[in-house]
């Protein structure tokens, strides 16, 4: 007897959970809600979409009801065929904090075909979505939260909050650029602190003006240039003075020669023999002596076009000023350089 009670209790549980696994219908919400337009702003309408899956073995019907942080925003009435996926949506205008927004479907119907409707329970009837709705001022796609510039003026708001003005409403660039200069110290008022200030240069560029490093580089440039030019100018006078001087030292040197004729001519004629012994005395002298004349207009000449050669280079170089300036910051860069390494060296 007691086997029996125990085989019907059995029999009761077996049948009760296979009319629970009976009635749990494969029908909801496919997925969570997903929107038109991402990210979602305040003030800025967008839509909200949801769908339902319905694979009853039946048509389904029902209501789809969406809410705002339990605000109710609408409802709409619903079907679907068996087997079917549909979709259906709201418009919303969020405002700006935090939101929790959610879709039910209520009243989920079966329409049996030949018999009567039957009220169900479906188990994914409800989704939901937790999110902080931000404002977008300057309509970029940016919200003001992580926008360093919310209103697009181009000066930041970490600026204009120092100044005083209004980060969500954009002013002309030269009233804050006077801001700017009106709210920092007095001494500091030039191009060089203003140029720190708004941290747009680098380097050794941040001590000197746009306009400031624009003249040095043209005054450099000029100054070049003349020095080329005042170069070119020494280098042909030079030039003719040389081949001025090379043809007085020729006519003088045949002026010398001819008079010698002259003079060997006339003595030869009054006495030759003693004309004779004295060429012959001074091609003996001429023998022993060392021609140091001969030397010196040697060396004289090779240092002139050793000069010449070297003040073309310097014109040549010179014609060039990006040359100049990159060698003048290479030796900028090897002085540092140097300071650096004493100054390290000092240190250890």
């Amino acid at each position: 007897m007691k086997y029996i009670y125990l085989s019907t209790i059995l029999a009761l549980v077996l049948i009760s959970n296979h009319n629970v696994y009976a009635t749990e219908y494969n029908a909801g919400f496919v997925e969570g809600l997903w929107f038109k337009e991402q990210p979602i702003f305040a003030d800025q309408t967008n839509r909200i979409y949801v769908a339902i899956r319905n694979h009853t073995g039946n048509d389904l019907t029902g209501r789809i009801v969406f809410y705002d942080n339990d605000k109710r925003l609408s409802s709409q009435a619903v079907s679907a065929l068996d087997g079917r996926i549909i979709e259906a949506w709201t418009d919303w205008t969020p405002e700006y904090g935090e939101h929790v927004l959610r879709a039910e479907l209520e009243k989920v119907t079966l329409d049996v075909v030949g018999g009567s409707d039957e009220s169900i329970d479906v188990p994914h009837s409800s989704v939901s979505n937790e999110f902080f709705v931000d404002y977008d001022t300057d309509e970029d796609g940016v919200g003001n939260k992580i926008d360093k510039d919310d209103d697009n003026d181009g000066v930041s708001d970490e600026i204009e909050i120092k100044n005083g003005t209004d980060p969500l409403k954009p002013e002309p660039i030269e009233e804050v650029e006077n801001n700017v200069d009106t709210n920092t110290e007095t001494n500091e008022e030039n191009d060089i602190t203003k140029k720190d200030s708004n941290n747009d240069r680098t380097g050794l560029e941040r001590y000197l003006s746009e306009t400031q490093f624009k003249n040095a580089l043209e005054k450099t440039t000029d100054l070049i240039n003349n020095t080329s030019n005042n170069l070119d100018s020494y280098i042909s006078q030079r030039k003719a003075n040389q081949s001025d001087t090379s043809n007085q030292t020729t006519e003088e040197i045949q002026e010398e020669n001819s008079n010698q004729n002259k003079d060997i001519d006339s003595s030869s004629s009054s006495n030759p023999q003693s004309v004779f012994g004295e060429v012959e005395r001074k091609l003996d002298k001429g023998k022993n002596e060392f021609n140091w004349q001969t030397v010196k207009d040697f060396l004289k000449h090779n240092l002139n076009v050793t000069y010449t050669f070297l003040l073309t280079i310097l014109s040549a170089f010179l014609y060039r000023p990006i040359l100049v300036q990159i060698l003048f910051l290479l030796l900028i860069l090897y002085l540092i350089y140097r300071l650096a390494k004493k100054f390290g060296d000092r240190r250890n």
